[in-house]
C-alpha cells in the first residue's frame, strides 16, 4: 500500500493539527470503537478529515482494487470542482470522463475514482455531492469546499458487481445519515448505492458515514476495461431515457382536428351503413350469393390531411361485412351437427398454431433486418405477438426484458400501429412457405426501441417466450 494523503497535511490549518495532537485520549477511544462523532460537529472539511485520519487505521493508505463511479453533468461547475480536487488527489486516481459524442455545456459524464484511500473518498464524494446540490437548488457558491448545513449532501455511487458490502440487509440507517443498496441498478452490470445526509445536519455525519461505509466494503479483482464498460452502460442508460421521452411526448402532428375528421368521414360512414343494410337484406332474401362481395364504395381510400387519421379503412370494412355476413348465414341456415369442425367454413379463421407460426416468422425476419444495421444505431423494430396464450406471458416479462437490454418495449394500440407499416413492408419473408396473415384481431404489434445490439438481444428473449 502507498500513502495517498500525506500531502494533505500541508493544506490543513495548523490549529487543526495541534488540536488533534493534544487530544490523544479521545483519539484512542475513537480507534478502539470506530465510533461516530462523540459530540463533535463541524462544517470545516479539513477538521473532519483529520479526525478520520486519527480515528481510522490506515485511513490515508490506498485500498487495493478500489473503484467507484459517480455520474455527473460535465459543466463548468463540476469541472472546477475536479480541478480543485486534483490539488489533493492525483489525476491518475480521479478522472472526469465524458460519455457519447455530445459536446454541450451540460453533457453526460462521470467521475472515476480508483485505488483510493478512505480520506480520498470522503473528500471527493463530499465535494462532488455538495456542488451538485448547490448547482441545482441554490445560488451557486464558487467556494467548492465551503459547505453550509443547508446544503443536502447526497447522491448515487456505482461500484463493480464483484464488490461485497459486509451487511445483512443492504441498508445502513441512523437519524443523520442513510445508505441503501438498490435492488435494481439504473446502470446495468454495476451496483448502485444511494448515500444521503439528513436535512440541516452537520457534514461530520456524512464524512464519518462514508468512512465507515468504505471500510465495510470488500473490493474484488479490478478489470482492465472497467472504465469502458461503465461508459457503455451509462451511454445506453441515457439513450433509453431519451427514447422514453420521445416515445411518450406527442408532437403537433399527433393531435386530431376532430371537427375536420368528422366532416370528412361522416358521409363515408353513412354510405357504408346503407350498403351493409342493403347487402344483408339481399342475403336474407337470397338475391346475392354469399361468396360474392361487391366493393363498398368506388373510392377505396379516405382522404387524409397532415393532421388527421382515417377511421374507416378497407381492411376494417371487409372485416365488418364478413362478420355481418357470417351472423346472417348462421341465423338462416341450420348447423351441420355432423361436421367435425364448423370453424373451417370461416375463410378468415386461423388456428392458434398458425398464428404463432406466422408471428415467429415475422420475428425472425425482423432479427435478420436488425443484424444488417449498425450495432450502435438507435431505432425501433416491430414484431407481432399472438393475443391468445402469449401476450400475457410477454407482458409479465416486459420489465425483465427492459432491465436486461435497456430497450423500450411497447405494445402498440390502434392510434399508433401505422408507424409499424414501413418496417413490416421492408421485411423479407418467404411468402410461399408462410400462410396468409392472420386477422389483425388475433395479434398485437410490439415496438422494441433502443440500440441495435440490445434490440437483437431483446428479440431473442421474446423468441424464447413464443417458442415456449
Amino acid at each position: 500500500m502507498t500513502t495517498s494523503m500525506s500531502y494533505r497535511k500541508r493544506n490543513i490549518p495548523k490549529d487543526v493539527t495541534n488540536n488533534t495532537a493534544n487530544s490523544s485520549p479521545l483519539l484512542k477511544r475513537q480507534r478502539k470503537s470506530n465510533d461516530n462523532n462523540g459530540g463533535f460537529e463541524s462544517q470545516n472539511i479539513w477538521k473532519n478529515l483529520e479526525r478520520i485520519r486519527a480515528s481510522m487505521f490506515d485511513a490515508d493508505k490506498a485500498i487495493k482494487n478500489s473503484c467507484l463511479f459517480v455520474p455527473i453533468l460535465a459543466n463548468s461547475r463540476s469541472q472546477a470542482c475536479v480541478n480543485l480536487l486534483h490539488d489533493y488527489i492525483s489525476s491518475d486516481k480521479l478522472k472526469l470522463v465524458r460519455v457519447g459524442k455530445r459536446t454541450a455545456s451540460s453533457a453526460p459524464a462521470y467521475i472515476a475514482l480508483k485505488n483510493f484511500s478512505v480520506l480520498d473518498c470522503c473528500l471527493a464524494l463530499t465535494a462532488l455531492f455538495a456542488v451538485k446540490d448547490k448547482s441545482w437548488v441554490r445560488q451557486y457558491n464558487e467556494e467548492v469546499l465551503t459547505i453550509s448545513e443547508t446544503v443536502r449532501i447526497g447522491g448515487s455511487v456505482y461500484f463493480p458487481k464483484n464488490t461485497l458490502w459486509k451487511t445483512h440487509n443492504n441498508v445502513l440507517s441512523d437519524p443523520n445519515f442513510y445508505i441503501s443498496k438498490s435492488t435494481m441498478s439504473s446502470i446495468s452490470e454495476f451496483q448502485e448505492y444511494h448515500l444521503q445526509l439528513s436535512t440541516n445536519e452537520s457534514m461530520t455525519y456524512f464524512i464519518n458515514g462514508i468512512g465507515n461505509f468504505i471500510v465495510s466494503l470488500k473490493f474484488g479483482k479490478l478489470k482492465k476495461d472497467m472504465d469502458k464498460s461503465f461508459s457503455l452502460a451509462l451511454n445506453s442508460y441515457n439513450n433509453s431515457i431519451n427514447l422514453s421521452i420521445y416515445e411518450t411526448l406527442l408532437g403537433p402532428d399527433a393531435l386530431l382536428d376532430m371537427k375536420t375528421v368528422t366532416t370528412q368521414n361522416s358521409p363515408l360512414i353513412e354510405r357504408s351503413k346503407k350498403f351493409m343494410e342493403s347487402y344483408i337484406h339481399s342475403l336474407v332474401h337470397g338475391e346475392t350469393q354469399p361468396g360474392k362481395m361487391q366493393p363498398v364504395m368506388q373510392n377505396n381510400s379516405v382522404k387524409e390531411t397532415p393532421r388527421e387519421t382515417p377511421i374507416v379503412t378497407q381492411r376494417y370494412r371487409s372485416n365488418v361485412l364478413h362478420t355481418s355476413r357470417m351472423q346472417t348465414v348462421r341465423t338462416t341456415q341450420p348447423v351441420n351437427q355432423g361436421s367435425p369442425n364448423n370453424e373451417t367454413h370461416n375463410a378468415h379463421y386461423r388456428r392458434p398454431e398458425e398464428v404463432k407460426s406466422y408471428c415467429l416468422t415475422t420475428l425472425r425476419a425482423s432479427m435478420d433486418l436488425v443484424k444488417k444495421k449498425q450495432a450502435q444505431q438507435i431505432f425501433k423494430a416491430y414484431i407481432t405477438c399472438p393475443k391468445q396464450g402469449y401476450l400475457d406471458k410477454l407482458t409479465e416479462k416486459l420489465e425483465d426484458i427492459q432491465s436486461k437490454t435497456s430497450c423500450n418495449v411497447v405494445v402498440l394500440h390502434l392510434n399508433n400501429i401505422h408507424e409499424s407499416e414501413p418496417w413490416f413492408d421492408s421485411l423479407k419473408i418467404n411468402r410461399s412457405a408462410t400462410a396468409s396473415p392472420p386477422p389483425p384481431s388475433t395479434m398485437k404489434i410490439i415496438s422494441v426501441g433502443g440500440v441495435g445490439e440490445y434490440i437483437n438481444r431483446a428479440l431473442k428473449m421474446i423468441e424464447k417466450i413464443l417458442d415456449s
